[in-house]
């Protein structure tokens, strides 16, 4: 889970705002929460551009970053929804289904092939996917890709038929690829934080991991194939509690929605870069990709598509994704 997490947010994150006006003055102090150790890369960038931010109010804005330690047992979301003192919270879209399904849109089984569909796709619906996505008690300023997970094999998988009676490793995010999976007569391990530990026989046949994780699990001369397409997508939400944000002037929610988004866009663009790299050393390692059919990919896809989802929404990701696919075939003819 939590390389998963970090990868994620290297690739997998969250970040938590508390904004509260000092008696006498307007000024207003920002506790920013993260999933980041306090020595990662994010973390540092994060706490840098939030003195930037601060000097271009005059210092009325004074943000503070806090990264989560490595060995915490507590979510981004159970900090979020019960520590006062914390207004908002970037984190990671699983997480965030727990309060709205439709945040698990994108993360459908084998939704994408690729990254040029999610570009694509997320240029027409993350509008409508951001609006589904507001709550009673929340609002959700925007949202940011962290890339793809995939499922990794060590032996060669030619069809469905090869996972039968094998093991999968799933982490806890992984709740409608664990649905969809477990109808293919594979049996599902629980994402135990210390498995990589143990003994290579116990080591399951498969796993569900972003490409990231690997190398920074050092895990790649255990699995030795990665499955195409990839199998679910994942992503950040920056959401505010409402009531602070309510709280704040009109400007002021100006100010920070220009700046979340600007952060946002950091994040994903850092995100996709890194996934890039990370395949390029995965393959350079020796790991071969292997394609799976799109019979075999749409027969898992089905199973519990759109569940949960707001069926206007699934409908309209759905025409998207359909018309840039046949859009793509004419080309290829």
């Amino acid at each position: 889970m939590r390389a998963l997490t970090i990868s994620l947010s290297c690739i997998a994150t969250c970040l938590a705002v508390t904004c509260a006006n000092i008696a006498g003055t307007d000024e207003i102090k920002w506790q920013i929460v993260t999933p980041f150790p306090d020595n990662t890369k994010p973390q540092k960038a994060l706490t840098r551009e939030a003195r930037k931010f601060s000097r271009t109010s005059e210092g009325r804005l004074n943000l503070q970053f806090v990264g989560t330690p490595v060995d915490t047992k507590t979510s981004v979301m159970q900090r979020f929804t019960t520590d006062p003192t914390i207004s908002a919270a970037l984190i990671a879209n699983f997480e965030y289904t727990q309060l709205v399904p439709d945040a698990n849109l994108y993360s459908q089984s084998f939704a994408f092939n690729d990254a040029h569909e999610v570009d694509a796709i997320r240029l027409q619906i993350d509008v409508a996917l951001v609006s589904h996505l507001q709550h009673d008690n929340f609002v959700v300023l925007g949202i940011s890709g962290v890339g793809f997970a995939h499922l990794m094999s060590r032996e060669k998988i030619v069809g469905m038929n090869d996972f039968a009676g094998k093991t999968v490793w799933l982490p806890e995010a992984a709740n409608l690829a664990a649905a969809s999976l477990s109808t293919y007569s594979l049996t599902l391990q629980s994402s135990d934080p210390d498995w990589r530990n143990f003994p290579a026989a116990s080591w399951p046949d498969l796993m569900l991991h972003a490409p990231i994780a690997l190398i920074i699990d050092r895990s790649i001369p255990r699995f030795q194939f990665l499955l195409q397409p990839p199998i679910h997508y994942g992503y950040l939400l920056f959401i505010v509690k409402r009531s602070h944000w309510d709280s704040l002037q009109a400007a002021d929610q100006k100010l920070i929605q220009a700046y979340v988004q600007s952060q946002l866009s950091g994040l994903e663009k850092s995100a996709k870069k890194m996934s890039v790299r990370a395949m390029k050393i995965l393959h350079n390692g020796g790991m071969k990709s292997i394609s799976l059919s799109r019979i075999d990919t749409d027969l898992i896809r089905r199973t519990g598509i759109g569940e949960n989802i707001t069926p206007s929404l699934q409908a309209q990701f759905q025409m998207a994704l359909d018309d840039f696919r046949r859009a793509a075939d004419t080309l290829d003819e």
